[in-house]
Protein backbone atom coordinates (compact mmCIF):
# COMPACT_ATOMS: atom_id res chain seq x y z
CA UNK A 1 0.00 0.00 0.00
CA UNK A 2 1.54 3.66 -1.11
CA UNK A 3 2.39 5.69 1.59
CA UNK A 4 0.19 8.74 1.46
CA UNK A 5 1.86 10.62 4.11
CA UNK A 6 5.52 11.09 2.05
CA UNK A 7 3.34 13.07 -0.44
CA UNK A 8 4.78 16.63 -0.58
CA UNK A 9 3.60 19.68 1.32
CA UNK A 10 2.76 21.64 -1.91
CA UNK A 11 0.14 18.99 -2.75
CA UNK A 12 -2.32 18.40 -0.19
CA UNK A 13 -3.75 15.29 -0.10
CA UNK A 14 -7.13 13.37 1.81
CA UNK A 15 -4.68 11.77 3.44
CA UNK A 16 -2.19 14.33 4.31
CA UNK A 17 -1.95 16.19 7.81
CA UNK A 18 -4.10 15.04 10.84
CA UNK A 19 -6.28 12.47 9.20
CA UNK A 20 -7.84 10.64 12.45
CA UNK A 21 -10.10 7.81 11.95
CA UNK A 22 -13.12 6.44 13.96
CA UNK A 23 -14.27 3.08 13.27
CA UNK A 24 -12.07 2.25 10.06
CA UNK A 25 -13.68 5.17 8.29
CA UNK A 26 -12.51 9.18 7.15
CA UNK A 27 -13.51 11.72 9.79
CA UNK A 28 -14.68 15.64 8.66
CA UNK A 29 -11.24 16.21 9.99
CA UNK A 30 -9.72 14.65 6.34
CA UNK A 31 -12.25 17.31 4.68
CA UNK A 32 -11.40 20.21 6.88
CA UNK A 33 -7.27 19.74 6.27
CA UNK A 34 -8.24 19.12 2.53
CA UNK A 35 -10.14 22.45 1.96
CA UNK A 36 -6.95 24.15 4.33
CA UNK A 37 -4.62 23.50 1.32
CA UNK A 38 -3.56 25.52 -1.97
CA UNK A 39 -4.42 23.11 -4.76
CA UNK A 40 -5.95 23.45 -8.07
CA UNK A 41 -8.56 25.53 -9.54
CA UNK A 42 -11.96 24.00 -8.34
CA UNK A 43 -10.40 21.74 -5.55
CA UNK A 44 -13.23 23.07 -3.56
CA UNK A 45 -16.11 21.99 -5.36
CA UNK A 46 -14.20 18.92 -6.68
CA UNK A 47 -13.77 18.36 -2.61
CA UNK A 48 -17.07 19.32 -2.03
CA UNK A 49 -18.75 16.96 -4.68
CA UNK A 50 -16.29 13.95 -3.18
CA UNK A 51 -17.58 14.49 0.34
CA UNK A 52 -21.09 14.92 -0.64
CA UNK A 53 -21.39 11.71 -2.41
CA UNK A 54 -20.22 9.48 1.10
CA UNK A 55 -16.30 10.43 1.48
CA UNK A 56 -17.22 10.51 5.37
CA UNK A 57 -18.45 6.79 5.21
CA UNK A 58 -15.70 5.63 2.88
CA UNK A 59 -13.76 2.34 4.73
CA UNK A 60 -10.24 3.31 5.02
CA UNK A 61 -9.48 -0.45 4.80
CA UNK A 62 -9.75 -2.55 1.96
CA UNK A 63 -11.58 -5.95 2.46
CA UNK A 64 -12.98 -8.54 -0.14
CA UNK A 65 -16.41 -7.91 -1.02
CA UNK A 66 -19.62 -10.08 0.32
CA UNK A 67 -21.52 -12.00 -2.44
CA UNK A 68 -24.00 -9.11 -2.53
CA UNK A 69 -21.46 -6.44 -2.98
CA UNK A 70 -19.53 -8.64 -5.86
CA UNK A 71 -22.72 -8.64 -7.40
CA UNK A 72 -23.73 -5.39 -7.14
CA UNK A 73 -19.97 -3.97 -8.21
CA UNK A 74 -20.41 -6.66 -11.39
CA UNK A 75 -23.67 -4.98 -12.21
CA UNK A 76 -21.68 -1.47 -12.14
CA UNK A 77 -19.06 -2.54 -14.40
CA UNK A 78 -21.46 -3.91 -16.92
CA UNK A 79 -23.62 -0.85 -16.97
CA UNK A 80 -20.05 1.00 -17.63
CA UNK A 81 -19.61 -0.97 -20.20
CA UNK A 82 -23.29 -0.59 -22.16
CA UNK A 83 -23.05 1.69 -24.68
CA UNK A 84 -25.71 4.26 -25.58
CA UNK A 85 -28.78 2.83 -26.93
CA UNK A 86 -31.58 5.12 -28.69
CA UNK A 87 -34.52 2.91 -27.55
CA UNK A 88 -33.47 2.03 -23.65
CA UNK A 89 -31.40 5.24 -22.95
CA UNK A 90 -33.32 7.86 -24.80
CA UNK A 91 -35.13 8.71 -21.64
CA UNK A 92 -32.31 9.39 -19.48
CA UNK A 93 -31.74 12.09 -21.93
CA UNK A 94 -34.69 13.60 -22.00
CA UNK A 95 -35.30 13.28 -17.95
CA UNK A 96 -31.62 15.17 -17.77
CA UNK A 97 -32.74 17.29 -20.71
CA UNK A 98 -35.80 18.12 -17.85
CA UNK A 99 -33.81 18.66 -14.96
CA UNK A 100 -30.93 20.79 -16.86
CA UNK A 101 -32.79 22.94 -18.79
CA UNK A 102 -35.87 23.66 -16.53
CA UNK A 103 -37.22 27.42 -15.92
CA UNK A 104 -38.55 28.12 -12.03
CA UNK A 105 -41.29 27.24 -12.98
CA UNK A 106 -40.28 23.42 -13.92
CA UNK A 107 -41.12 23.55 -17.62
CA UNK A 108 -38.28 22.77 -19.67
CA UNK A 109 -38.14 23.82 -23.71
CA UNK A 110 -38.50 20.64 -25.95
CA UNK A 111 -35.85 17.87 -26.03
CA UNK A 112 -33.75 18.15 -28.58
CA UNK A 113 -31.70 15.23 -29.07
CA UNK A 114 -29.12 17.07 -31.33
CA UNK A 115 -28.38 20.79 -29.86
CA UNK A 116 -25.64 23.13 -29.06
CA UNK A 117 -27.38 23.17 -25.69
CA UNK A 118 -26.21 20.03 -24.46
CA UNK A 119 -22.50 21.75 -24.42
CA UNK A 120 -23.98 24.43 -22.11
CA UNK A 121 -24.21 21.25 -20.09
CA UNK A 122 -20.38 19.96 -20.50
CA UNK A 123 -20.62 17.53 -23.28
CA UNK A 124 -18.22 18.33 -25.91
CA UNK A 125 -20.79 17.40 -29.17
CA UNK A 126 -24.31 18.26 -29.90
CA UNK A 127 -24.84 14.86 -29.54
CA UNK A 128 -24.23 13.57 -26.11
CA UNK A 129 -24.26 10.06 -26.89
CA UNK A 130 -20.68 10.43 -28.32
CA UNK A 131 -19.59 11.43 -24.74
CA UNK A 132 -21.80 9.25 -23.06
CA UNK A 133 -19.92 5.91 -24.97
CA UNK A 134 -17.01 6.20 -22.29
CA UNK A 135 -18.85 5.97 -19.16
CA UNK A 136 -22.07 3.70 -20.58
CA UNK A 137 -25.02 3.73 -19.21
CA UNK A 138 -23.63 4.07 -15.85
CA UNK A 139 -22.81 7.85 -16.65
CA UNK A 140 -26.22 8.78 -17.37
CA UNK A 141 -27.75 7.12 -14.36
CA UNK A 142 -24.88 9.27 -11.77
CA UNK A 143 -25.96 12.09 -13.71
CA UNK A 144 -29.68 11.77 -12.95
CA UNK A 145 -28.68 10.93 -9.25
CA UNK A 146 -26.90 14.13 -9.03
CA UNK A 147 -29.13 15.99 -10.59
CA UNK A 148 -32.06 15.13 -8.46
CA UNK A 149 -30.20 13.99 -4.94
CA UNK A 150 -27.16 16.73 -5.32
CA UNK A 151 -28.87 19.92 -6.86
CA UNK A 152 -27.80 22.71 -5.01
CA UNK A 153 -24.35 21.27 -5.61
CA UNK A 154 -24.73 20.47 -9.48
CA UNK A 155 -26.15 24.47 -9.84
CA UNK A 156 -22.95 26.12 -7.97
CA UNK A 157 -21.21 23.82 -10.28
CA UNK A 158 -22.65 25.43 -13.41
CA UNK A 159 -22.69 28.54 -12.29
CA UNK A 160 -19.23 28.28 -11.12
CA UNK A 161 -18.44 26.86 -14.55
CA UNK A 162 -20.86 29.64 -16.94
CA UNK A 163 -18.28 32.26 -14.35
CA UNK A 164 -15.17 31.09 -15.25
CA UNK A 165 -16.08 30.41 -19.04
CA UNK A 166 -16.93 34.30 -19.34
CA UNK A 167 -14.16 35.38 -17.21
CA UNK A 168 -11.49 33.14 -19.31
CA UNK A 169 -13.19 31.80 -22.53
CA UNK A 170 -15.16 28.38 -22.85
CA UNK A 171 -12.08 26.27 -22.54
CA UNK A 172 -11.20 27.56 -18.85
CA UNK A 173 -12.26 24.58 -16.68
CA UNK A 174 -13.88 20.84 -17.25
CA UNK A 175 -17.32 20.61 -18.64
CA UNK A 176 -19.77 19.06 -16.13
CA UNK A 177 -21.24 15.95 -18.22
CA UNK A 178 -17.24 15.10 -19.17
CA UNK A 179 -16.12 15.88 -15.40
CA UNK A 180 -19.08 13.47 -14.43
CA UNK A 181 -18.51 10.48 -16.77
CA UNK A 182 -15.07 10.65 -16.11
CA UNK A 183 -15.90 10.01 -12.17
CA UNK A 184 -17.85 7.18 -13.58
CA UNK A 185 -14.97 5.55 -15.40
CA UNK A 186 -12.32 5.38 -12.27
CA UNK A 187 -15.36 2.59 -11.28
CA UNK A 188 -13.20 0.18 -13.48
Amino acid sequence: MPNHHAQSRAQPSMYQGNCRTQRGYATDATYATTMRGSGFPGQKLATDLVYQLGFSVTPLVQRVPSRREAMVLRGLQESLTTHYAEETHRGHLERIWELVFSDESGRAPPFERYSSAWCAFGFQQRDPSADIRGGGELSLDFMLYLLNNHRPLVERILRAHRRRAAQRGPYANYPFACAAIGITRKVK
